[in-house]
């Protein structure tokens, strides 16, 4: 297969690099990545304003490898249309540095890249290390091959895998589980100004983001990989709810 290679750490970062030796054998990989790190871009880009800047590089392994000034589903949309001499067989988001679990995925660039590549009709794969210290990505490179088998062996491909692997040693991994309704969770990240000279100021977070669950609930994301699971969330494009207060007949009387 033909695999486009996309995360929102950066070209350098250790989590794509596992991707790379881990399919790079089988399979022609091709990486497009930022050149710094974009993490927190949602599904941003770029490329509907102005020229992107785009870097030839040299990664082992890599066919083809691009930095790109630009948001993580710039380099999707870059190296599905632009950049590849044909379009990818399958894309693969990450390897993050990080869950990307409930709310997560809403700022998600991870994810983001991943939908990108859903837009353009190609199977998409977010992979996510849930943890945001160990840097040993080898694990999750593992169970993102198993997730590639998997995922490719499904009659569609109308949503984003998104798969979340625990921080634990490959053999205390209980199994994988398909997870959702997501977890909910409230985020709060303390705030400061720093004023300057002329009144202005710079607001600056003064902690590290909190993230309280409020359903953490068995099923949910948060709940299998804090239970020492793999998890698989599908997720889609389509981001309205489904409830009887949006009845025909309760609209009726909207005028």
């Amino acid at each position: 297969m033909k695999i486009l290679l996309v995360n929102d750490d950066g070209i350098n970062a250790p989590g794509i690099l596992a991707l790379v030796k881990q399919f790079a054998e089988k399979h022609e990989v091709y990486v497009c990545a930022p050149s710094s790190q974009r993490s927190g871009y949602s599904h941003g880009v770029t490329y509907f304003h102005g020229a992107t800047h785009v870097q030839p590089v040299g990664i082992a392994g890599a066919v083809k490898a691009w930095a790109v000034d630009g948001t993580p589903a710039d380099c999707s949309y870059l190296g599905i249309y632009e950049l590849m001499d044909e379009k990818p067989d399958l894309l693969i988001s990450g390897i993050n540095q990080g869950q990307n679990m409930s709310a997560d995925i809403v700022y998600s660039g991870t994810i983001g890249a991943a939908c990108e590549g859903l837009i353009a009709h190609i199977p998409s794969i977010a992979m996510s290390w849930c943890s945001f210290t160990d840097t040993d990505f080898s694990i999750a490179a593992k169970v993102a091959e198993k997730a590639v088998v998997f995922f490719m062996e499904q009659p569609d491909h109308d949503y984003v895998l998104s798969v979340n692997v625990p921080a634990l040693p490959y053999e205390q991994i209980k199994g994988v589980k398909w997870a959702w309704p997501q977890a909910c969770r409230d985020f709060e990240r303390p705030l400061a100004r720093n004023y300057r000279e002329d009144g202005s100021f710079d607001v600056v977070t003064t902690e590290p983001l909190s993230a309280d669950p409020i359903l953490n609930q068995e099923g949910t994301d948060l709940y299998e990989v804090s239970s020492g699971y793999v998890t698989l969330t599908p997720i889609g494009l389509d981001p309205t709810i489904r409830s009887d207060v949006f009845s025909k007949e309760k609209i009726r009387n909207f005028f």
